[in-house]
């Protein structure tokens, strides 16, 4: 697993190194991906997921506000 965090963008990167799945197949077999995806875009973000015999990879993606400076009253 990997976060960053940048001044524009916060991106998450995991992986395993399992059997993978079937990504085209995966509203078929339930809800867990699409509300990843779903919640993921609610805030912005993008989510990408890979998946082969070497195992799965998913990257999230989420832009982050721009900065404000708090004033002393």
């Amino acid at each position: 697993m990997k976060l960053r965090i940048g001044t524009r963008e916060l991106a998450l990167h995991v992986e395993d190194d399992g059997a993978g799945f079937d990504t085209s197949a995966e509203r078929l077999r339930g809800n867990g991906l699409g509300n990843l995806r779903k919640r993921s875009g609610s805030i912005g973000g993008t989510l990408n997921v890979t998946s082969d015999a070497q195992g799965t990879r998913y990257a999230l993606r989420v832009p982050l506000p721009s900065p404000t400076f708090m004033r002393d009253p």
